[in-house]
């Protein structure tokens, strides 16, 4: 027992004779080993309610889209003969996608089960904006075993403006501009990514995302006008 203050001393002196930014990195080693045992420890308290019928608000209350492969299909469909349009060339052409068409394209048609850990979307049009929610469950590192996030779109001359407003109060609410060519939104729409969430950068650039810029250029307008995205070229 009398080696632990010997231990205990020897560590403060070696903390003594290293820099503030070593110390910081520790801190926050310390901070990161401390969040992921929170983490590990309330996770499967998550899943054992989730058996016994106690589901968490943030999951109850998480809408989920009703489809079906015929209404994906439909809404591919519509997306694909406007896609090869601007392929074309062709001129004086529209689009115009509903809230149901957003969330089918997202789902491709397959029933979500939001009870099942992982990410997931959901879309709703507004008269002038498009609100993007998102989810994500279990979180390994963190304060809680959620995460939340409402995504406010707008566009305004073939812009996209974004407000962002996270569950988490230690993240501030994100305000940002981006051309349409940076949207995860759009680029998911012109099959550049799989999922709104994929972002690819010009470093992981491929065809599919070569395709979407090309295709995007091509746009006159974006707007949202009586509950509908309207793409114009």
């Amino acid at each position: 027992m009398s080696n632990v203050p010997n231990f205990i001393q020897q560590m403060l002196n070696l903390l003594e004779n290293i820099s503030i930014l070593d110390k910081i990195f520790i801190f926050a080693i310390l901070i990161g080993f401390l969040m992921l045992a929170f983490s590990l420890l309330i996770n499967p308290k998550i899943v054992a309610n989730l058996k016994s019928e106690k589901v968490p608000k943030p999951l109850q209350n998480f809408p989920v889209h009703q489809t079906n492969p015929d209404s994906y299909l439909a809404t591919k469909s519509k997306l694909d003969r406007f896609l090869d349009l601007l392929v074309a060339d062709e001129e004086n052409i529209e689009l115009q996608l509903n809230q149901s068409d957003l969330n089918n394209l997202y789902t491709k048609g397959i029933q979500i089960d939001k009870y099942k850990p992982g990410r997931y979307f959901y879309y709703s049009i507004q008269e002038k904006f498009i609100r993007e929610l998102m989810l994500e469950w279990p979180v390994i590192i963190g304060l809680t075993s959620f995460k939340t996030r409402e995504k406010t779109i707008y566009f305004e001359d073939l812009n996209q403006r974004n407000q962002v407003v996270y569950s988490s109060k230690m993240i501030k609410d994100v305000v940002s501009t981006i051309p349409l060519s940076k949207s995860g939104l759009m680029l998911f729409l012109f099959g550049a990514s799989r999922s709104p969430a994929l972002v690819p950068n010009k470093s992981s650039a491929n065809v599919e995302y070569q395709r979407a810029i090309i295709l995007i250029n091509k746009l006159k307008s974006v707007e949202i006008k009586n509950h509908y995205l309207i793409l114009k070229a």
